[in-house]
């Protein structure tokens, strides 16, 4: 059987991508934890922030997903795939269907407004697989999250099958 994984594919998946660097404010504190209802004030009051020994608003988390999906990090409908998922993410297969697959998540240390985030992105495995169907596809793709004393915020392993 003929690997659908090529070789331009392979080179694609050694690009490297530019860091994203994320300065934290307290509004984006806030509204992420207005949009997941976080209601503790350590989320929301300065205040309450301080007395419970924080510099400043404490993140909820999962709060690194603000960043990834930061405007900044975002593709213009010109350079997206049918399925909505930016072109640059997507390897260049010969495949018809992408779906989601698995999500391994290792949380750091917390995020507080007046920090500044940096993500790094890179591909760090491209494998295949036989399946009922026939091959797929496996790309995982990994988010490294870094404060700016160069501690690990968050790491997000993602997989995408294409098939």
């Amino acid at each position: 059987m003929t690997s659908i994984i090529t070789e331009q594919a392979r080179r694609w998946a050694a690009e490297p991508f530019a860091p994203s660097v994320f300065p934290v404010g307290r509004n984006d504190v806030l509204r992420f934890a207005h949009a997941i209802g976080a209601t503790d004030p350590v989320h929301t009051e300065v205040e309450a922030a301080h007395a419970a020994g924080y510099p400043d608003l404490l993140a909820p988390a999962y709060f690194p997903y603000v960043i990834r999906m930061h405007a900044a990090n975002l593709a213009g409908r010109d350079r997206l795939e049918a399925d909505g998922s930016a072109s640059e993410d997507v390897p260049p297969l010969d495949v018809k269907r992408a779906m989601a697959g698995e999500t391994e998540i290792e949380m750091g240390v917390p995020v507080f407004a007046g920090d500044t985030v940096t993500m790094h992105k890179e591909i760090v495995d491209l494998y295949e697989k036989v399946g009922r169907s026939g091959p797929m596809a496996f790309v995982k793709t990994q988010f490294t999250f870094w404060n700016q004393d160069s501690q690990l915020v968050m790491r997000e392993r993602f997989t995408r099958i294409y098939r």
